[in-house]
């Protein structure tokens, strides 16, 4: 699954693995939060920052599946 979310206005995009790990930036996360402290470079809370794709054009939290 495919996330994404804002950095500074910039987008930034991770992928979900098989295992339920995160990885963002050929490294792998074992949290939404621990994959967006790296991509921000400060602590976020990873359910509310990441996003994926329910539907077509549809873009939800991530906590929406937790």
């Amino acid at each position: 699954m495919l996330l994404r979310g804002t950095v500074n206005g910039k987008p930034v995009k991770a992928r979900v693995l098989g295992n339920g790990w995160i990885r963002y930036k050929n490294y792998d996360y074992y949290s939404p939060t621990a994959a967006v402290t790296a991509a921000a470079g400060r602590r976020k809370n990873g359910w509310n920052f990441w996003h994926f794709q329910k539907s077509p054009g549809e873009w939800v939290r991530l906590g929406e599946v937790r």
